[in-house]
């Protein structure tokens, strides 16, 4: 009798950042399983199979009047979490965990911005699916392009 391999685990971390509601409990298909760990958890990227985080949690980009009327723009993050964060996520990259940045940065209470930046908000799971469905796939890149654009977004921004 052979034993079934496990199911890969993937991370989606610091969604919280992005004011999503993170779930209470894991989800779980027949391909994979995604919890869900809020910015200030103290889960190890390494311990995942897959990593997903969204741009724009680990900084706050804003700008400041000089003493001159001019216009200044300032980075604030946290140094300590951001070390951290970037020594695992190198550990977690050299054993074979990929990663998947989500690059444009939206809020999930303001959903006009969203609308004005062309974000298409899709289910993360939607996406997990699409990405396990086209992995053989010879135009994989335009193949999941094409999806995401013909996806149904989980909201919808009149």
């Amino acid at each position: 009798m052979s034993k079934k391999a496990p199911k890969p685990i993937i991370y989606a971390y610091g969604f919280d950042k992005c004011r999503f509601m993170l779930p209470s409990s894991p989800h779980e298909t027949n391909e994979f399983v995604v919890k869900f760990f809020a910015y200030e958890s103290d889960c190890s990227f390494e311990e995942a199979d897959g990593l997903i985080i969204p741009s724009g949690i680990f900084e706050e980009i804003y700008w400041e009047n000089d003493y001159l009327g001019g216009r200044e723009q300032k980075i604030r993050f946290d140094k300590a979490v951001l070390a951290a964060r970037e020594k695992q996520l190198y550990n977690a990259f050299k054993s074979g965990v990929w990663t998947l940045f989500m690059l444009k940065t939206f809020d999930a209470q303001n959903l006009a911005h969203a609308k004005t930046n062309n974000v298409r908000i899709l289910r993360t799971i939607t996406l997990f699916e699409m990405m396990l469905a086209l992995e053989n796939a010879t135009d994989r890149k335009g193949v999941f392009f094409v999806a995401c654009q013909d996806a149904a977004p989980l909201v919808k921004v009149s």
